[in-house]
């Protein structure tokens, strides 16, 4: 039979409060705090870097916005060019925005 942690934590204090200190041992829990870091220097830097090719992107379509609708209005196949536009940036925006969030701490909540 399998001990959950809870079963394992009660039995150790059970163990500790009697005076059993081998059993506490054998039962296997580690009451040392785990240090988790939140900051993890591989996401802040793809963050960084996202976000810059982001706000690039950004500011090359709105600083070029006559041509952008030049181009997206000819018809035929030009009428691609919004759709690569906004894969483009989906694609570059949707990372940056996951790694900012991870490095903030915001997580999805597990379903059951």
């Amino acid at each position: 039979m399998k001990l959950t942690e809870v079963d394992r934590s009660a039995a150790a204090i059970t163990s500790a409060e009697t005076g059993e200190q081998a059993s506490v041992k054998e039962i296997g829990v580690d009451f040392r705090k785990k240090k988790t870091r939140r900051w993890n220097r591989k996401t802040g830097v793809r963050a960084l870097v996202l976000g810059a090719i982001s706000i690039i992107l950004y500011t090359t379509v709105f600083t070029h916005q006559g041509l952008v609708t030049d181009f997206c209005t000819r018809g035929h196949w030009y009428a691609a060019f919004p759709i690569i536009i906004v894969l483009i940036f989906s694609l570059i925006h949707g990372p940056f925005a996951n790694y900012s969030l991870s490095l903030l701490g915001v997580k999805a909540k597990k379903r059951k």
